[in-house]
């Protein structure tokens, strides 16, 4: 607001405009009111700057670019559930088994038999071992016409106080069965089978496919084992179930030069225990012996993801028997 200079006399009127100021002059007469002037500045609009007359204006910002899309991310395909595992191979087929292998050229019944308890062996000559689930079956078949079977007199069921003679007779299905029936010295008849003809029998095999490191690693038990390429076989094992022991002995292919999959076993232990491991629960007064046949353990849920090869051990002392089955170790 402008400020004037006033006397007594004078009088302030107020308008609608804003105040107004009057003067007295000496000879009493009253000037005109006379408003004070002021600048009026209408402020700008918010968010609009003020322009100054005779200035440029300043250019409108540039707008702010968008943010650009982000990448998308990388597609990991899923995998194949289906795929081979590493270092596994194929299952061998019995429609076309490998060259030279049991499935090939195998006669009177001879190979690897499977069932729910174990695994049945069948030598070129008619000797036969049985993992049961409770007792080993262990002798001989004669076999006629090339399928029908009958055990012979040595045959002997194992596991049992008195070892009781072991009578039954079947047949076998080419490539795909054993079957018949059996009884302990008279006792009631059981079903022998059906045992499955194992795909293993489709191997073909030498002395070197059962060089290296073999063994199990489980709860109560521990074996680790190696053989070299000539079959000798040296080793340890561990646990509740056979104690600390050390092993050696040989493994080697019942038919050399051919490429049929069954080997001889012979085996040695020692007791190997130390401080308060457990002594060794194998039979360290007399040697083992019994067949062994290299047998597949699926690498996954599905066929297409390989198998892994794994050995059978059926073994007898004066004293007990025994059975290992050891993975390949890689």
């Amino acid at each position: 607001m402008a400020t004037g200079t006033t006397t007594p006399a004078a009088a302030s009127t107020e308008g609608q405009s804003g105040p107004t100021t009057a003067t007295s002059t000496p000879d009493g007469a009253t000037p005109a009111a006379t408003p004070t002037q002021a600048l009026a500045v209408t402020p700008a609009q918010t968010g609009t700057p003020a322009t100054v007359p005779g200035s440029v204006p300043p250019a409108p910002a540039a707008p702010t670019p968008p943010a650009p899309a982000p990448a998308p991310a990388p597609t990991i395909p899923a995998p194949d559930r289906y795929a081979p595992v590493a270092g596994s191979e194929p299952a061998p087929s019995l429609v076309a088994p490998q060259p030279g292998s049991t499935a090939e050229v195998g006669v009177n019944g001879e190979g690897i038999y499977e069932d729910m308890w174990g695994f049945t062996l069948v030598g070129a000559q008619g000797s036969l071992v049985r993992r049961g689930l409770l007792d080993w079956t262990w002798g001989s078949i004669s076999v006629t016409g090339g399928s029908n079977w009958v055990f012979n007199g040595d045959t002997r069921s194992l596991g049992f106080i008195d070892e009781p003679v072991i009578k039954g007779s079947g047949t076998f299905s080419a490539k795909a069965s054993m079957d018949g029936s059996y009884a302990r010295d008279g006792r009631s008849s059981q079903a022998w089978g059906p045992l499955k003809y194992s795909n293993a029998n489709a191997l073909a095999v030498s002395q070197q496919s059962v060089a290296g490191k073999w063994g199990v690693s489980e709860s109560n038990v521990t074996v680790s084992i190696k053989i070299d390429e000539k079959g000798v076989l040296t080793g340890t094992t561990g646990g509740s179930e056979f104690g600390t022991c050390k092993l050696w002995g040989t493994l080697l292919q019942s038919e050399p030069k051919t490429a049929k999959n069954m080997y001889d076993l012979t085996l040695n232990t020692a007791n190997a225990a130390t401080g308060t491991q457990k002594a060794c629960e194998l039979d360290t007064a007399g040697d083992y012996a019994g067949p062994s046949a290299i047998y597949l353990t699926g690498a996954g849920d599905y066929v297409g993801n390989g198998y892994f090869r794994s050995l059978v051990m059926i073994a007898k002392s004066p004293r007990y028997v025994m059975t290992m089955y050891l993975d390949k170790q890689q």
